[in-house]
């Protein structure tokens, strides 16, 4: 994808979602539920060999971006 075609309009037929911890299928209108509007659980904390279901969606698609930050933690 190049940097022009982001700002593109969605083809006709198309169906797109933004996908976040607070709203793993994407549905349309259930981000940002858990504290009145505002981001109330922004990020997720997974442990050592902990597994976290990050996206739930059936059928196909492209996943366009995915962020992740993080920390290495000093055991000294």
């Amino acid at each position: 994808m190049t940097s022009t075609e982001v700002y593109e309009a969605v083809p006709q037929g198309v169906k797109t979602r933004w996908i976040s911890s607070e709203n793993p299928t994407g549905e349309k209108g259930k981000g940002g539920m858990t504290n009145k509007g505002a981001k109330g659980n922004a990020f997720y904390i997974v442990q050592p060999g902990e597994t976290k279901t990050l996206m739930d969606v059936k059928g196909p698609g492209i996943i366009q971006r995915f962020w992740m930050s993080g920390t290495i933690a000093n055991n000294k």
